[in-house]
């Protein structure tokens, strides 16, 4: 089984793209915890693990104007993931998503601020569809368009621009959490060696 996104053309073809970054638990499990699957089914997940794309798709519409990353629910939280589909030409990011997993809880409105992060990075418009969750558009700045109330049935449309530039987060990735932490392991070890140190001069003395 798949967990798949679908661009349908007027002329009959198509475009799937099945997810490839799993929910741990609920769509991928390690097959020594195979007994465990039917503990996820009864959290919506499946018995087992979902097959998965080996690469990032990106839709091309039949005009070639837009060319949408279709990005699957989960997806959305990784930013290095979404900004390989930009490096791959997406001009603009589109989010398929079931938000029922939460309820009513602050949990679909947290992945929805995740899709807003995403826009920020790439500098994208996003067109997010959220069963039960929130669906909107979200502008590069990040600003919520048009959003519809939790577990509210509702049909929205809006213009997007599309913008084919690559942001320095999109060509260089994400420097600064990769900087961060080369600074914390250097920071761990030097205080290591302080540690050893202050201990062999404690001996000395």
């Amino acid at each position: 089984m798949f967990n798949t996104a679908a661009l349908f053309e007027p002329d009959s073809s198509y475009q799937l793209y099945h997810k490839a970054k799993l929910v741990p638990g609920v769509e991928t499990l390690p097959s020594f915890l195979n007994f465990m699957g039917k503990w996820f089914e009864d959290f919506g997940g499946v018995s087992g693990t979902l097959g998965r794309d080996s690469e990032r798709k990106v839709f091309v519409a039949w005009d070639q104007f837009y060319k949408s990353a279709p990005i699957i629910c989960y997806e959305s939280i990784y930013s290095d993931y979404i900004t390989e589909y930009v490096r791959r030409g997406a001009n603009v990011l589109t989010i398929i998503t079931n938000d029922g997993w939460w309820d009513d809880t602050p949990g679909y409105k947290q992945h929805m601020n995740y899709a807003r992060l995403r826009a920020i990075e790439t500098r994208k418009w996003v067109a997010r569809s959220a069963n039960t969750g929130i669906s909107c558009f979200i502008d590069p700045l990040g600003n919520v368009i048009n959003p519809q109330p939790w577990n509210t049935e509702a049909s929205i449309r809006y213009n997007i621009p599309v913008d084919d530039r690559q942001t320095f987060f999109v060509r260089y990735g994400d420097l600064l959490s990769r900087t961060a932490t080369v600074l914390a392991l250097g920071l761990l070890v030097w205080l290591l060696i302080q540690t050893i140190r202050a201990r062999i001069a404690r001996k000395k003395q």
